[in-house]
């Protein structure tokens, strides 16, 4: 899943990953361009999905918003991750960015 999720996210912007950007705030940016420290080749979804699934397990991102939070409810959590970029396609005012990935709980009811 999380792979074809940033399948999407690289289709959309119509160009592979060139670098990241681990931001306290934003989470593990994906980026099109990157000035600061680039990957000597770009790579496609399945490359980027196996440094994020290793990033996810030491990431120390905040969860953004409420609802990514791990909730007291009737139910359990588990961890999860969210892949996003907000309006016009940037994430935190980055418009290198192609997404960005933060660590969630994900709820389970009942």
């Amino acid at each position: 899943m999380l792979e074809s999720a940033i399948s999407l996210a690289i289709q959309q912007r119509g160009s592979e990953v060139s670098g990241f950007r681990d931001d306290p705030k934003a989470g593990l940016m994906l980026l099109w361009h990157c000035d600061e420290n680039p990957l000597p080749v770009k790579i496609g979804a399945k490359e980027v999905s196996a440094i994020v699934w290793k990033w996810l397990k030491t990431a120390k991102t905040p969860p953004i918003s409420n609802w990514d939070r791990d909730a007291d409810h009737d139910g359990h959590n588990i961890n999860g991750w969210r892949v996003y970029c907000g309006d016009w396609g940037n994430v935190e005012g980055c418009s290198n960015a192609i997404a960005a990935v933060v660590p969630v709980f994900l709820w389970l009811g009942k």
